[in-house]
């Protein structure tokens, strides 16, 4: 019982170190201009259906629908980093394999 925590608390200290590289480097790309330009774009796309007048529920639910699809997005790019991370791994370990 006592290996299995300490695999846990191991993935939970990877999990930290990861994300700290992750938001470090996201820092970076929030300064950056096509992070700026994106920004834009959405202010811009939303102001367009603001002036189509529809109602707050549906209003709602445009918001509802873009919070779902960011948040599934930031997951797949989470999961995508990690696999990342662990392909080069791997990669190096085949790499380091005696012939």
């Amino acid at each position: 019982m006592e290996e299995l925590k300490s695999m846990d608390d191991w993935e939970d200290r990877l999990k930290a170190l990861l994300c700290k590289f992750r938001e470090d480097n996201m820092l970076d790309y929030r300064r950056s201009d096509e992070y700026k330009n994106n920004q834009e774009k959405i202010h811009n796309e939303f102001e367009k259906i603001e002036k189509l007048g529809l109602s707050r529920e549906a209003m709602d639910a445009i918001e509802e629908f873009g919070d779902i699809e960011n948040a599934a997005g930031t997951d797949y790019m989470e999961q995508a980093y990690i696999q990342g991370i662990s392909d080069g791994i791997r990669l190096s370990k085949f790499f380091n394999q005696p012939v």
